[in-house]
């Protein structure tokens, strides 16, 4: 799977600064759904690098939407 993940185009692998980290910290206390830490980090980063999530998960599909 690593090699997989590490290998192709078809993932993006990313960092976040101290700043952006912070500004999913806002999202997740913020939010009036019930998303967990990790999707609000996931809905963020998909609006600022402008990608669409695959997901089985309907409240985190709800909310990557473009």
């Amino acid at each position: 799977i690593l090699d997989a993940v590490t290998n192709t185009k078809n993932f993006i692998i990313t960092y976040t600064t101290w700043n952006e980290f912070k500004a999913v910290l806002e999202i997740f206390k913020n939010q009036k759904s019930d998303l967990s830490f990790v999707d609000c980090h996931t809905t963020w980063l998909a609006k600022a690098i402008n990608q669409k999530v695959a997901t089985f998960d309907k409240n985190l599909e709800k909310h990557t939407r473009n």
